[in-house]
């Protein structure tokens, strides 16, 4: 997957991924420090919708690494962490929970 982004980063840095999006307009993906939280109980949240804003629908979409950038160094290539990897990273940066609750 590609997407712009407006975050300083390096190949291998890991991000949470967010898809806004809005009512009428093209999606945006957004690289993020920290999870996304949902609208009405401001929990944080690894995968699913966490509601609307403004007509602008907001879905956490996992955890990505930076794979690649194109040349201009305007957009990333992302690859999903997944398993093993996605509980490790998860674990050292203190969000594990968010692992357990997303599987119920």
């Amino acid at each position: 997957m590609w997407v712009d982004h407006d975050l300083p980063c390096k190949i291998g840095d890991t991000f949470f991924l967010v898809q806004l999006s809005p009512q009428g307009r093209a999606d945006v993906w957004r690289l993020q420090d920290a999870p996304a939280r949902t609208n009405n109980s401001h929990e944080s949240t690894l995968v699913g919708s966490c509601g609307e804003t403004n007509n602008t629908h907001k879905q956490a979409c996992g955890v990505w690494r930076v794979a690649a950038f194109n040349t201009k160094g305007t957009r990333v290539q992302l690859r999903e962490l997944e398993g093993d990897a996605l509980r490790a990273w998860l674990d050292a940066e203190g969000w594990g929970e968010l692992l357990a609750r997303s599987h119920g």
